[in-house]
């Protein structure tokens, strides 16, 4: 799902409208990011977050949001969500 700023601004407002369309759970949802602004947010919403060191936000600044798992490579993206019970 894709929900750009001409949807909504706030990240809350379009994680929950996503959780709200298709009948799904905060701890059956995974959100993939490079900024802590959005761990934050999917944490509001009772959402994992894998985030992402090739983004926007550095590994250190990642760590304050206390993400599920930091990964450095995209390799790693399906065997974290893999290991998510």
């Amino acid at each position: 799902e894709i929900l750009g700023n001409d949807i909504e601004k706030s990240k809350v407002k379009k994680i929950q409208t996503v959780l709200n369309r298709y009948v799904i759970k905060p701890d059956e949802t995974v959100f993939i990011t490079d900024t802590l602004g959005d761990i934050n947010e999917a944490s509001v919403c009772g959402v994992r977050s894998i985030a992402v060191t090739w983004g926007y936000h550095p590994r250190e600044t990642l760590e304050k949001g206390i993400p599920y798992k930091i990964i450095n490579n995209p390799s790693e993206i399906i065997e974290v969500i893999g290991s998510i019970r």
